[in-house]
């Protein structure tokens, strides 16, 4: 219970307990307070007559000689209006009634006061509380629908979030499939392209083999050269045939053969080009020159 309820209702206690007194007031000490003037009025009235009675009485008037004895009056008693006069006054009594009667009717006129007064604030305080229910229920709907958007938000976000991470997932998958397959396309193009460079390769050497052979052909060897000596040459070519650079890396025994080596050398100049479709930008060759049978 709140302190508020708890002030009401010992007010409401309070003024309950003061309405009954003073209806136990107008319905008992009223009527003992009338009581007790009716019997002070009694007293008044009863110690008149008392005195009334004892007051001296006429002496009968003595007879004369002349005066007849029959003739003689009785003291005359006091007349019944006398006693009248003390009776209790009724307007009294109306005016203690009537007095008890506005007191009962003010003591319930007050109470329906109070119990319109009460039910006015009871309602008042029902409908404060609904009021306060309502605005709590309306402040709750709202946050929870608050709370429901910013969930449905999160749950979107989240959702969106998912579908970015699935797609880059996807994307860096085909990436890497694509990356791969690239690789491999690029390994085996290198590999076709290694083995189409070393079949070009092979058959270019056949070829500078082929023309240096025929040109060495044409040079002048003395007989007496033995047919097993031999000089080593090292010749570097570019694309176009041009002889970069020439020399002799390893002499022969016989010195007319190493002489021969070098005319040789001197006059070579050009060569054939590079095959079409090969990559070397220069090549560099080693032959064995010497005397054939």
């Amino acid at each position: 219970m709140t302190e508020g309820k708890k002030k009401r209702r010992k007010s409401l206690l309070l003024f309950s307990v003061a309405l009954h007194g003073i209806v136990l007031i107008s319905l008992f000490i009223l009527p003992f307070l009338k009581k007790k003037k009716e019997q002070v009025k009694e007293t008044s009235m009863s110690v008149s007559v008392d005195l009334s009675q004892l007051s001296p009485s006429p002496e009968p008037p003595t007879p004369t000689p002349h005066s007849n004895p029959i003739e003689t009056k009785a003291p005359e008693t006091p007349k019944e209006e006398k006693v009248e006069r003390f009776k209790p006054d009724t307007q009294v009594n109306d005016r203690a009634e009537q007095i008890k009667k506005e007191a009962i009717k003010n003591a319930n006129k007050a109470i329906e006061a109070k119990r319109l007064a009460d039910a006015k604030k009871e309602r008042e305080r029902k409908e404060r509380a609904k009021r306060e229910a309502d605005k709590k229920a309306a402040e709750k709907k709202q946050k929870d629908a608050a709370a429901k958007k910013e969930r449905e938000r999160k749950a979107k976000a989240k959702r969106e979030a998912d579908k970015r991470a699935e797609e880059k997932k996807q994307k860096e998958a085909a990436d890497r499939r694509a990356r791969e397959r690239a690789a491999a396309a690029k390994k085996a193009a290198a590999k076709a392209n290694a083995a189409k460079q070393s079949k070009l390769n092979t058959q270019y050497k056949s070829l500078l083999s082929a023309g240096l052979v025929q040109q060495w052909d044409r040079v002048y060897l003395d007989s007496a050269i033995s047919t097993s000596d031999r000089v080593t040459v090292q010749v570097t070519i570019d694309r176009s045939g041009r002889i970069i650079s020439k020399k002799i890396i390893k002499l022969a025994k016989s010195a007319a053969l190493n002489r021969a080596a070098k005319t040789f050398l001197a006059g070579l100049t050009k060569l054939p080009a590079f095959p079409k479709g090969m990559d070397s930008k220069q090549i560099t060759e080693t032959f064995t020159l010497g005397r054939r049978i």
